[in-house]
């Protein structure tokens, strides 16, 4: 194991040399990406999520992230919104742009795939990227009070999963059963989520209809199929890490980042603050500096 990814710096000099050797030697593994469409896309709902962390130094910081969550007639798809926008023609999505460069790590989350009842999970782990399955099983109890959100009559509900109590806000104004991250099953599309220890919040800031469009499973050759217990114990594990705040990848070893393809990551504003490590976007700066907080504590 290498000790060199403390200087994010230095990491990016042996990136570039990986470049350098694609176009040199071309050994540097390629993935072949398979995309099956799965379903069709009714309308789609962009969100917020926002977290209350520290940085090295102690200091409270919030940090927050856009994704998008496309529902169809049974499956929907949660992606980061950036990564969403790169894949979509022009007037297949709105302008929403956000300042905070920050990912949500390259996590993709299909509710009713591969089958209803069921929820399959894609997502980033330097230098990797892992596939598990789990149930959609959250047992919710409704609670009186309501609230508006985009203009929407909201209902309560509160559900306990993988360690969190969630406090939700759905609408039956809007018929489906989905939602932000993992969390879905009510009489009406969640709007609005957060965590009992005000850690996380997931809101919704707008929503629009969309041309019919595929939604697409995405995989590739080199995922690592994994069980979903094994995988958040391993990510909780690095992640948690303070050294993961200072770099992102101090603990991959010299073969894995030999295995690495890095591109500096584009948007129609021009260059994003951002690369892109085999589908995984890193800031420029280095580690995010933040200490990670995770959604599920086990």
């Amino acid at each position: 194991m290498l000790n060199f990814l403390t200087d994010y710096y230095y990491m990016r000099i042996i990136h570039l040399f990986v470049i350098l050797s694609i176009f040199l030697f071309g050994n540097v593994f390629a993935s072949a990406e398979k995309l099956d469409s799965i379903g069709c896309t009714l309308f789609c709902c962009i969100y917020k999520h926002k977290v209350k962390t520290t940085d090295l130094n102690g200091k409270n910081v919030n940090d927050s992230t856009i994704a998008i969550l496309e529902v169809g007639d049974n499956v929907s798809k949660y992606e980061d919104y950036s990564a969403y926008q790169g894949k979509r023609p022009s007037g297949y999505s709105v302008d929403y742009m956000n300042g905070d460069p920050r990912s949500n790590d390259g996590m993709t989350i299909y509710q009713n795939f591969p089958q209803n009842g069921k929820q399959t999970i894609r997502e980033g782990l330097l230098p990797n990227f892992y596939l598990y399955e789990e149930q959609l099983n959250h047992h919710w109890v409704f609670v009186d009070g309501q609230d508006s959100i985009l203009g929407y009559r909201c209902k309560k509900a509160f559900a306990k999963y993988a360690g969190r109590t969630w406090l939700v806000y759905y609408t039956e104004d809007i018929p489906s059963i989905n939602g932000p991250w993992k969390l879905s099953g009510l009489p009406g599309l969640i709007l609005k989520a957060e965590s009992e220890d005000g850690t996380h919040e997931f809101i919704a800031q707008i929503l629009f209809n969309v041309k019919a469009q595929n939604i697409y499973f995405e995989k590739k050759e080199r995922d690592i199929i994994i069980e979903r217990n094994k995988f958040i114990t391993f990510r909780n594990r690095l992640k948690c890490d303070k050294r993961w705040a200072k770099n992102a990848g101090y603990y991959m070893s010299e073969a894995d980042i030999r295995s690495i393809i890095i591109t500096q990551e584009k948007n129609k504003y021009g260059l994003a603050p951002s690369l892109n490590i085999n589908g995984i976007s890193l800031p420029l700066s280095g580690g995010y500096g933040h200490l990670y907080k995770p959604l599920e504590l086990k």
